[in-house]
């Protein structure tokens, strides 16, 4: 019994780091267009795109940002623009601040996706306080660039390492 509680615990704990080992992470670089010589985006809410890139550089694919077309505001927090519809699905919200669990709710929405992506770095021009405390949070770096894309890509690995 010892041997097969051992063996299972060995198992669970090699997984991540075989994950690591096979590439998996990716880097995320908000941009203005969907091309690596697009501009980084000022802020990660307000990019149109998110570049995704795997740890070796090479482009994996050219997204639309799922949070930016639907923000009610487009200034202040992505967080304070943002709230669910009746279906339960992100979209612009109103004029009041969300409440906090509604604010809880839209980060959950925010991090699935960027769970999904498998996104460990993240580069934008800049970030707000909250942003960068939610993001650590969650095992993501972020990387404050102002240039293009594959300019930023190289600054990102170089502080993956």
């Amino acid at each position: 019994m010892k041997n097969i509680i051992l063996a299972i615990l060995t198992i669970s704990l090699l997984i991540p780091v075989l994950a690591l080992a096979g590439g998996n992470d990716r880097i995320a670089v908000a941009t203005d267009g969907k091309t690596p010589d697009a501009p980084v985006s000022d802020r990660t809410g307000r990019s149109p795109f998110f570049l995704i890139y795997d740890e070796q550089g090479k482009i994996v694919a050219a997204i639309d940002n799922p949070f930016q077309n639907t923000r009610s505001r487009p200034t202040g927090s992505m967080i304070e623009s943002l709230t669910f519809d009746d279906k339960g699905a992100l979209t612009g919200g109103g004029i009041t601040t969300p409440s906090r669990d509604d604010r809880a709710k839209i980060w959950d929405a925010m991090f699935s996706f960027f769970t999904e992506w498998r996104i460990k770095v993240i580069v934008a021009e800049e970030f707000g306080d909250e942003v960068l405390r939610a993001f650590k949070a969650h095992g993501i770096s972020c990387v404050a660039f102002k240039g293009r894309a594959d300019e930023a890509l190289k600054k990102a690995l170089q502080s993956a390492k």
